[in-house]
């Protein structure tokens, strides 16, 4: 009986049909394998995790696509939904120990930076800086979120997106951010400083500044507010998405009521594409020359006859002296061409700068002249020149500053400067209907949101 079954099994693999059995029964056995490593170790799609392997897209084609062709297809595909965790950069933190600092494995991190890289320094982020991490997921509660990317902004209306893709590798484009604009109108009474009245009304330093600058052509911010002056201004702000402030202005109008005066200025985009500050009849504010050409100084001495300090008698002074704390920012007062910077007797370091054919301005007993301004070079109206000292016949630390109209020296204080550009005909005419449009935005108080404190 058992050399029967011993025949029968060596039967089964000899003979014309052996080969056929036997090629039957190894593929049975293979396909039966095939299944167990597909259902039972071979994980799913959805399980697994981005490879470890970095493949960077450098060519144009994968840089230059846009954010929603990057994020939105696969995501449309499987109902995906993506989940986004905000930073904003602190003092010492870098893009690895924010990504860290989430729980990002330390691999993956060292992937994205260097995807980053092909666009962006990560070393040149600065506090305040947002960075978006992203992460998908199918909106289960069970669900495991996977890793997307990241969003990294590089200034208030643009982005840089590092996404992953369905293979693994990393996408890097720019976009522009959507921003919602808000025009907001303020209001305030000045009782002590200006500075102190804005910023009880809600006004932030930078759009004080914006305010500031238009009147600082025809007011002395020093000397002529005493108190009781009032302020009115219209300027835009820009939120992102988030609903965070990321700018503010410009400054659409102002109005500021001083020395019983009325001045009102508009923003308005000439035909050139220079936007700028006009009067209500289509004047530049802008003049050749500013008022004081240093921020927070004390008129010590004014034009005229004086006792001089150190010489003991009377003597014309021509000019007007500014005291101020040593290494105090001068400022150029008009534009102009630099006629002399140095050393200059009494005068102690001393630059000259002529704006036109008729005036000129000087500027004395400076510490240090700034580095950029020699004789014969250009210089902008409101760029530094020079700082705050008592270099020559000086008792202490002032500027000695002079206006020379047609090479002789006047009171700064009296002298009428012309206004910039005027506008005329179709300009005008466009100018006006732009004031009409903010005259209407200022008045309607529900048009626009107030930040004036209830």
């Amino acid at each position: 009986m058992s050399e029967d079954r011993q025949e029968t099994r060596m039967s089964l693999f000899s003979g014309k049909g052996g080969k056929k059995r036997h090629f039957f029964i190894f593929s049975v056995i293979f396909l039966v394998g095939m299944i167990v490593l597909f259902f039972f170790i071979i994980p799913p799609v959805h399980d697994r995790t981005i490879p470890e392997t970095v493949n960077l897209h450098t060519d144009d084609r994968s840089v230059s696509r846009s954010a929603a062709q990057i994020i939105s297809p696969s995501m449309l595909k499987s109902s995906m939904s993506l989940e986004r965790i905000r930073r904003n950069v602190c003092v010492g933190d870098t893009v690895h120990s924010i990504l860290s600092s989430i729980g990002l494995d330390n691999n993956l991190i060292i992937r994205v930076v260097q995807a980053l890289k092909l666009r962006y320094d990560p070393r040149q982020i600065v506090p305040g800086q947002a960075l978006m991490v992203l992460f998908r997921s199918d909106g289960r509660k069970d669900s495991k979120r996977i890793f997307h990317g990241i969003s990294l902004k590089t200034s208030y209306d643009k982005e840089l997106l590092v996404t992953s893709t369905q293979t693994g590798a990393f996408d890097i484009c720019e976009r522009e951010c959507p921003l919602t604009m808000r025009i907001v109108r303020t209001e305030g009474v000045v009782k002590e400083t200006l500075y102190e009245a804005a910023r009880s009304a809600g006004l932030s330093e930078n759009i004080l500044m914006q305010l500031i600058e238009p009147f600082s052509f025809d007011v002395d911010f020093q000397r002529d507010l005493k108190g009781g002056e009032s302020f009115n201004v219209v300027y835009e702000e820009y939120f992102d998405q988030d609903g965070v402030l990321v700018r503010e202005g410009p400054v659409l109008y102002a109005h500021l009521l001083v020395r019983g005066e009325s001045l009102k200025v508009y923003r308005f985009t000439a035909a050139d594409g220079v936007p700028d500050y006009y009067n209500e009849r289509g004047q530049s504010v802008r003049k050749t020359l500013l008022r004081t050409p240093i921020n927070g100084a004390r008129l010590s001495s004014r034009y005229g006859l004086r006792h001089h300090p150190i010489k003991g008698f009377s003597i014309m002074h021509q000019g007007v002296d500014f005291a101020a704390p040593l290494g105090t920012p001068v400022m150029a007062s008009g534009s102009g061409t630099v006629t002399f910077g140095g050393w200059k007797g009494n005068y102690g370091k001393y630059v000259s700068i002529r704006h036109n054919h008729e005036y000129s301005t000087a500027y004395a007993h400076l510490s240090r002249i700034a580095p950029k301004v020699r004789s014969g070079g250009r210089i902008s109206q409101g760029d530094v020149l020079g700082y705050v000292g008592d270099t020559g016949m000086a008792t202490g630390p002032h500027l000695h500053y002079e206006v020379h109209k047609y090479g002789r020296q006047v009171n700064p204080a009296r002298v009428k400067f012309p206004p910039g550009r005027i506008l005329q005909g179709n300009e005008l005419h466009r100018f006006f209907a732009v004031t009409e449009s903010i005259e209407g935005i200022y008045i309607g108080a529900g048009a626009i949101a107030s930040k004036n404190p209830a």
